[in-house]
C-alpha cells in the first residue's frame, strides 16, 4: 500500500517535481529528488568549510584567497603585526615596485624600512635602495669591513701547543679547545713541549705570504 502511495506522488516533500530531469533512482529502484540532494551536499560543504568567498567559493588556502581578490587585511588568514619579519618584508615587496636607488641612482633591488620596523609599510617609511646603499644605511657594511679586517690578521700561536692558529679561543687553538671541552682539563704541556713541533699547513702558508 505504501509503495502505491509513493508511486502516485508527483512532487517531493519540498515541492520539487518528479520529472525526467529532476528524478534519480537508487539501487532498489526508489525515486529521489536531485534538487534536494544537491541542496544537502551544499549545506554539508558549508558546514565543513565555513569561510566562503564570492559565489560560494571556498577560501581555505592562500592561493584561492588571492584568486578571488582577498589580499591584505581582507585575507581570512591575515595575522597583522603577529606575522614574521619575512612576511612583513614580502608585503612591502608586493606593494612598492622597484626603481632607481635614492642615494646613488643605480637600479634599486631592496625596500629599506627607515625606522627598522618591517611592519611599518607606509610610503614615508620605504626607501628604494641598491644593495650597497642598503647595507650602508643599516650598518651591515661597516660590520662587514670590521670582519674583513679581523680576517686579514695573521694567525697567533696557541698558548698550550704553540701552533699558529686563528681564531684563538681564550688563547687555545681548535684542537686544544676541543680537548678542554671534552676532558675538562688542558693538555699536559710538559709532554707536548718535550716533543718537537711539526710544521702545519697554516705555518707554511704564513711563510709564503
Amino acid at each position: 500500500m505504501t509503495n502505491l502511495v509513493n508511486k502516485n506522488k508527483t512532487h517531493c516533500l519540498h515541492g520539487h517535481p518528479f520529472d525526467t530531469e529532476n528524478t534519480r533512482y537508487n539501487a532498489r529502484g526508489h525515486r529521489a529528488c536531485k534538487t534536494c540532494r544537491n541542496q544537502q551536499r551544499q549545506a554539508r560543504y558549508k558546514r565543513t568549510y565555513p569561510r566562503q568567498g564570492p559565489r560560494g567559493h571556498n577560501l581555505k588556502g592562500q592561493n584561492n584567497a588571492h584568486k578571488y581578490g582577498f589580499i591584505g587585511e581582507q585575507h581570512p588568514e591575515w595575522k597583522g603585526d603577529a606575522a614574521q619579519a619575512n612576511t612583513k618584508r614580502n608585503r612591502a615587496q608586493r606593494r612598492y615596485p622597484l626603481g632607481p636607488c635614492e642615494d646613488c641612482g643605480k637600479q634599486g633591488i631592496d625596500r629599506h624600512h627607515k625606522d627598522e620596523d618591517t611592519g611599518n609599510n607606509v610610503p614615508e617609511n620605504i626607501a628604494i635602495l641598491c644593495r650597497r646603499c642598503h647595507m650602508q644605511r643599516d650598518g651591515r657594511l661597516a660590520r662587514l669591513g670590521h670582519q674583513i679586517h679581523l680576517d686579514r690578521q695573521p694567525p697567533q700561536p696557541c698558548r698550550i701547543c704553540g701552533r699558529n692558529y686563528k681564531p684563538l679561543r681564550k688563547g687555545r687553538c681548535g684542537a686544544c679547545d676541543m680537548y678542554w671541552r671534552r676532558a675538562g682539563k688542558e693538555w699536559n704541556t710538559s709532554v707536548l713541549k718535550s716533543k718537537p713541533r711539526q710544521e702545519g699547513p697554516v705555518d707554511r702558508l704564513h711563510k709564503t705570504q
